[in-house]
């Protein structure tokens, strides 16, 4: 018995022991699952991420109290086209101080929780005002908070569903595309990985932007340096960025060009001090014929630089006789065919950068920019003045190669004025008054919409040489105000045009080569009506235009009058990319956004005005266009759901 007690508190004893060391085990593997818990392994990120997104993003959008509402001061609230611009009276301090910013304005989608601050630059001194432009939204519905001062004083007010509308990007930079244009998606929205800078006339020369590790500094810079960057880039100018331009000492007038002068004469230039400090790095190229060289400059903030010289075969003589380009005293003589291009802002392989204006002021004086091999480009709420040369052009490969790279350039909301060259002032009215407003040559799917030209000479031209073959190029909702000639001058090119207005212009329509024009729903009023067509055959066929007050019978001078939207030119086989022919062009889905089903344009806010109650075709079309073209044009477009037939 004894041994039997003994065996059983052995076996108890071991019992107890090996549940002591299962406790122990017990708490060990506790600890194991708490450190689980606060410090995740790297293998479940999702649930991580989820967890932060939902601590920073609740699910419901809060509204806050207004706090001393009373006291912001707002004139201004609108939803535009895929912007919103608050206008906020400045406080008393701000009046005092025009350093001093006592606003904090942030906003949001209406079905968002996070709000978004708005960038310092985008606040705009307008007087006793600041106006506050928010950019970049897509079509909706968004919410704006305003806060102003701090502590005691501190205000807050929310500002609810401003809606924003859509731009309209009918036309055929974006046919078949859905990428967007620039910096922007085809939303209106930011791209992700998009830089912006923000431009004005202080920071012209100073501005920096480092590309792959190497900083950029100035405007002229950046845009030459943009061809080594891959991301999108956005240039946001708010005022009015100027430069200077080249004169030539007194001498005696003449209509030709300036080879007759002395070289020493010829050569002593200054700039004019009209806008204080130029435009640094700015390219100046002269070619004297008679000499037999180029000459290449560059702008300083005080002048030009070294002058660097070369050979220029292209130089030629011209022996006049009789020939009324030159003034009576010079027929005869020889004559020498000199060239120029001044403040003329070139570039290379420039893709995805938008230029765009902030506000009613971003201005581009006194110079122009021109697009070598450009892809993806966007210029909208600019205006151009004074430019010496174009203001704006875009040029693919003169023999035409690899068209489908260049091209894809959306130029729109834009006001250009007329252009000026003082070292013309001499010569003739055509030079006088700078070159192109728009000049395209060898690229492709263009679209030239709501932009406003104000007495401009040689507007605009498409294509240029048999070799500068254009494609697919669309001109709609534009103003024409007492332009000369070039609206446009097409040469190699297919181009739809409609919903144009035109008032007091003298040339309006010019083709040449293998050209089809498609013009509808246009208006044309005053004016010579002179067109100027191809006389090898008709190449514009015009729908539903509008003719008033025009002192010539368009039909004299060659376009064909289509009855039928469907009616196609004939003996007309354009072929811009030397393969298709694009002689029905205007009704081939293949080729151009045509509703098939409809018979008609696929284009929003095509307006036929040809049978309203109560207004004339011309009285309705005018109120429309200065409505909505030219820049700093903040009125919304209304755009329909569907194409009004």
């Amino acid at each position: 018995m004894k041994t039997t007690a003994t065996k059983l508190f052995a076996c108890l004893l071991a019992i107890v022991l090996l549940l002591s060391g299962c406790n122990n085990t017990v708490v060990e593997e506790t600890d194991v699952e708490t450190t689980a818990q606060t410090e995740p392994a790297e293998t479940d990120p999702i649930e991580t991420e989820a967890a932060t997104e939902a601590e920073t993003e609740p699910e419901v959008p809060v509204i806050e109290e207004d706090v001393n509402a009373e006291s912001i001061s707002i004139k201004k609230k609108q939803g535009l086209n895929e912007q919103i611009y608050i206008q906020l009276a400045k406080t008393e301090a701000m009046k005092a101080d025009p350093e001093k910013m006592d606003f904090k304005v942030s906003y949001r989608a209406m079905d968002r929780a996070r709000f978004v601050e708005l960038d310092r630059e985008l606040y705009l001194d307008e007087g006793d005002y600041i106006g506050c432009y928010i950019l970049g939204l897509p079509e909706g519905n968004y919410c704006v908070k305003i806060e102003q001062g701090e502590g005691e004083n501190y205000a807050r007010t929310t500002l609810l569903d401003i809606h924003v509308e859509r731009q309209d990007r009918s036309g055929y930079a974006y046919f078949k595309r859905e990428e967007g244009i620039g910096g922007y998606n085809k939303d209106g929205s930011v791209k992700e990985d998009a830089v912006i800078l923000y431009l004005n006339n202080a920071n012209k020369n100073t501005l920096t932007l480092e590309i792959d590790g190497k900083i950029y500094t100035g405007l002229v810079e950046i845009l030459q340096a943009k061809q080594y960057m891959e991301e999108p880039l956005i240039i946001r100018v708010t005022d009015k960025v100027t430069t200077n331009q080249w004169v030539h000492k007194d001498v005696e007038p003449r209509y030709t060009d300036n080879s007759n002068f002395d070289e020493e004469e010829f050569w002593n230039n200054s700039f004019s001090t009209e806008a204080g400090e130029n435009l640094a790095g700015l390219p100046v190229n002269l070619n004297d014929a008679k000499a037999g060289k180029y000459y290449s400059y560059t702008t300083t903030p005080e002048g030009l630089s070294e002058v660097r010289t070369g050979g220029y075969p292209k130089a030629t003589k011209i022996i006049e006789s009789g020939n009324k380009r030159v003034d009576e005293k010079h027929v005869g003589k020889e004559v020498y065919e000199d060239d120029d291009v001044l403040n003329y802002l070139d570039t290379v392989l420039v893709s995805n950068l938008t230029i765009e204006g902030v506000g009613t002021t971003a201005e581009f004086y006194q110079f122009g920019i021109r697009f070598n091999y450009p892809n993806s480009i966007e210029v909208r709420n600019m205006t151009f003045s004074k430019y010496p040369h174009d203001a704006l052009g875009f040029y693919g490969a003169d023999d035409n190669r690899d068209t489908e790279l260049y091209g894809n350039c959306w130029i729109h909301n834009n006001t250009f004025n007329t252009g000026y060259t003082a070292w013309h002032l001499k010569t003739s009215r055509s030079q006088l008054n700078g070159d192109g407003s728009v000049d395209m040559s060898s690229v492709h799917n263009m679209t030239i919409s709501y932009n406003k030209f104000n007495e401009c000479d040689k507007t605009m031209l498409v294509g240029a040489e048999d070799w500068a073959i254009c494609r697919d190029i669309t001109l709609h909702h534009n103003y024409f105000n007492t332009c000369s000639y070039r609206l446009p001058r097409v040469r190699n090119s297919n181009v739809h045009s409609y919903n144009n207005f035109y008032i007091n212009c003298y040339e309006h329509v010019a083709t040449g080569g293998t050209t089809n024009y498609f013009s509808e729903y246009n208006w044309y009023t005053g004016g010579s009506g002179q067109w100027y067509l191809n006389l090898e055959g008709i190449t514009v066929k015009a729908y539903k235009d509008t003719y008033e007050w025009v002192k010539e019978d368009i039909t004299d001078w060659g376009v064909m009058i289509a009855a039928d939207r469907e009616q196609a030119l004939e003996n007309n086989q354009c072929s811009p990319d030397g393969a298709t022919d694009y002689s029905k062009f205007d009704t081939d889905p293949e080729l151009f956004y045509y509703d098939v089903e409809n018979k008609c344009s696929d284009v929003e806010n095509l307006l036929d005005t040809s049978n309203r109650d109560g207004f004339s075709a011309i009285q309705y079309a005018e109120r429309q266009i200065r409505r909505y073209a030219g820049a700093a044009n903040f009125n919304c477009l209304d755009l329909p759901d569907k194409t009004e037939e």
